[in-house]
């Protein structure tokens, strides 16, 4: 019986006031769609409320930010203040969906198949640490800055991607962590995104002249994709994005009334200060909703939804604009004749290092393998493959009912979701797949029959199970079965898994130190979340590059940094290991990321050439060693 109430308690406090959030953040989405669009449809009532609501939530964040107030309370007072307000306004139309048509016993087997799938991922975002390569590298970090200092001042303006990409959904994840006591559910905040992303999916098969519930098959399907599946319990934001891409597409496609274009530029602005390949597809799209505005007589709409566009997307564009004469800083591109400068060269962000599984050719050729690849290993971050064999039957029906109906802003919609510097890569165009379940929907009441119907589903659902079952042991990655820890304690949870191995010796080096020291980082630390502990009790301070013998000597006479991770043999770990009274750390181990064989084999073949470096030189040139040093 006791046992049971600490257990309880202890459930109680993993969630924090995350319950109430929620709460909270619904009946502001109900209430939303009410007031916005009160002669929409439910469907469109209800997609609206949930965009508006992360739309409240990331602006909260950032007006919390920037007056340095970016804590719990505030926040959760900010959303209850919106929710209230909410409520105020006198509107008796409600949202008004109806379960009863929207799942039927016909495609009761999809909606199973896709409610486990969904289920297995809360599980994984439960049980498993953060352990996902970019969420441990920069998605969290940049979380963890602004809550440790209580706003974006103490985010690092020099460190890679924190201080220059756009951050709409990781503003939301910052809203979501803000409200737990620990990293424990963080990996959960993207489940609600991606089923935001099938909701407006639903909305367009339904504008495709889809039944309800075939409307809902369709949603529900996308979120079985092994590539959708596999990133949904994890912090990288390629869901997140696509989910107000979709929605953006599901309002560009409705009816062009004033509601309606607004509402596309909402979900229009988070797509594009969510990802730095986004403005391609925001333009086509826009343009499209632009020309169905028009024609339709809503000039002063198509302002006020490109204004809102660029309020909630445009400002991380236009600072590095003009800090660095290139938008999206540090990546380097090339249109033409015209370069923009950066650090990153455009082929190396795609390439995403040499052991990463792609594809090779010329870009139609890497389409075609990458979009029939149903071989290719599953794996969280999908460079190729991932989309299945349910993607492959329904790609001819959906362009077949284009082409039928001659529809131009159709067409362009879906080459808008194709918009990436590859799409060849399945991450980067999650929202492409997710426009052809919904057509391929549309034309499942041609079939006359029920049974012929349900077979149809009953064949889906086997095939969207087959895919998940294949893809499942890539949820846990190198950690053990899923099952296993439910009876681990919280340290052998957090050290089961990691990006580059187990990261054990980490958390027990940040077990060392006392509340509110700080650990000192730099880029050699590829990994920078692993400088903080779950709870964030610790603070962490990144070490620029080229930091000078007079900066180590500032950050070594600070007696509240109390651990170090730097580069080995670089002017902070010198100083910090010297004689006399700077000697003051002892070394705790030694740290490098772990060079696949892919890329050690590459290494070697360039240290042969006749003008290559030595492989020792490559190693520590693209994998630098690294210190964590500990003050005595």
């Amino acid at each position: 019986m006791v046992g049971r109430m600490v257990w309880s308690l202890e459930e109680t406090s993993r969630w924090g006031v995350l319950p109430v959030a929620i709460l909270l953040a619904s009946v502001l989405g109900v209430r939303l769609g009410a007031i916005a669009l009160p002669r929409s449809l439910p469907r469109e009532r209800a997609l609206f409320g949930a965009v508006s609501t992360i739309a409240v939530l990331v602006t909260i964040v950032r007006v919390l930010g920037r007056v340095e107030a970016l804590s719990r309370g505030p926040m959760i007072g900010g959303l209850a203040a919106c929710a209230i307000a909410s409520m105020i306004v006198r509107r008796q139309r409600r949202v008004g969906l109806s379960w009863q048509q929207a799942i039927t016993t016909e495609v009761l087997p999809v909606a199973a198949v896709s409610i486990a799938a969904v289920a297995a991922t809360a599980l994984a975002a439960y049980f498993l640490p953060v352990w996902q390569w970019d969420g441990l590298g920069y998605h969290l970090p940049y979380v963890n800055f602004a809550l440790q200092d209580r706003g974006f001042a103490g985010v690092p303006e020099d460190m890679a991607y924190l201080g220059t990409y756009p951050h709409a959904i990781e503003d939301y994840f910052l809203a979501w962590r803000a409200m737990l006591p620990d990293d424990r559910l963080v990996d959960a905040a993207q489940i609600p995104l991606g089923l935001i992303g099938a909701l407006a999916i639903a909305v367009i098969a339904r504008q495709a002249g889809a039944r309800r519930d075939h409307a809902t098959a369709a949603g529900l399907l996308w979120l079985t994709l092994p590539a959708v599946f596999l990133q949904l319990p994890t912090n990288y934001i390629d869901v997140g994005a696509t989910a107000m891409l979709l929605a953006a597409a599901a309002f560009t496609l409705a009816e062009p009334t004033n509601d309606h274009l607004v509402a596309a530029g909402i979900a229009l602005g988070l797509f594009l200060g969510s990802k730095p390949n986004a403005p391609m597809g925001v333009t086509v799209l826009f343009a499209v909703l632009a020309v169905r505005g028009w024609k339709a007589g809503r000039r002063g709409a198509i302002v006020a939804s490109g204004a809102v566009t660029l309020l909630l997307g445009a400002e991380s564009y236009v600072l590095n604009l003009v800090r660095h004469g290139n938008p999206i800083w540090p990546v380097q591109m090339k249109l033409g004749p015209i370069v923009l400068p950066g650090d990153v060269p455009m082929a190396a962000v795609l390439s995403s290092g040499c052991a990463s599984p792609r594809v090779e050719g010329s870009l139609p050729i890497r389409i075609f393998r990458s979009w029939t690849a149903l071989d290719a290993p599953p794996i969280f971050d999908m460079r190729y493959g991932g989309l299945g064999i349910l993607f492959l039957v329904a790609l001819p029906i959906a362009i077949a009912l284009v082409v039928r109906r001659r529809s131009i802003a159709l067409a362009v919609v879906m080459l808008a979701t194709l918009a990436s510097p590859d799409p060849a890569i399945p991450r980067y165009i999650l929202a492409f797949p997710g426009i052809v379940f919904a057509l391929a929907a549309s034309q499942l009441s041609t079939l006359a029959s029920p049974w012929a119907r349900r077979g149809v589903l009953g064949f889906t659902a086997m095939a969207a199970a087959i895919g998940l079952w294949r893809a499942y042991p890539a949820l846990v990655g190198e950690g053990p079965p899923l099952a296993d820890y439910r009876h681990m304690n919280e340290k052998e949870r957090i050290d089961a898994v990691g990006a580059d191995g187990p990261p054990g010796r980490f958390h027990d080096a940040l077990a060392k130190m006392k509340p509110g020291e700080t650990t000192a980082f730099d880029s050699s630390l590829e990994l920078s979340y692993l400088a903080w502990p779950p709870d964030l009790s610790t603070r962490a301070l990144h070490v620029p590059d080229g930091a000078s013998e007079a900066d180590a000597t500032r950050i070594l006479a600070d007696p509240k940094v109390s651990m170090l991770i730097v580069g080995e043999g670089s002017p902070i770990a010198k100083a910090a290991l010297g004689q006399g009274d700077e000697g003051r750390f002892t070394q705790l181990f030694r740290c490098r990321s772990r060079v696949p064989p892919a890329c050690l084999a590459e290494a070697a073949t360039g240290a042969k050439e006749p003008s290559g470096e030595k492989l020792l030189d490559i190693l520590n040139q693209r994998w630098p060693s690294c210190v964590v040093l500990h003050r005595k």
